[in-house]
């Protein structure tokens, strides 16, 4: 993906899906939790300290669209809840496109 930093990966993702909500209609106005596994791009979408100046524009944007949308929200959740999905993208981050069978842990 050429991103160094994780926490900047998921802040990306966490502004795809407010995109997401703010394109379509249908989900605008509910109470949308989005959830990252990332305490450091939800701190940086939540509190008045942008942490990573580099990228502000993101941040500010995500802000916007959120407050443009109402009833959304960027949460932090523990790996442990989300741990499916996180085991999808370290499959295929780590696979030639290669089936490969997800076993519980």
């Amino acid at each position: 993906m050429g991103v160094l930093d994780s926490n900047v990966a998921e802040l990306w993702d966490i502004r795809r899906a407010v995109e997401f909500c703010q394109s379509n209609l249908s989900l605008r106005c509910r109470n949308i939790s989005v959830v990252s596994d990332s305490k450091v791009a939800v701190f940086w979408v939540n509190n008045s300290d942008f942490g990573n100046i580099a990228q502000t524009n993101s941040i500010m944007d995500i802000r916007n669209i959120i407050n443009s949308i109402g009833g959304m929200e960027v949460i932090f959740d523990h790996r442990i809840f989300i741990s499916f999905a996180d085991c999808l993208a370290k499959m295929v981050a780590s696979t030639s496109g290669d089936l490969i069978e997800w076993e519980e842990f």
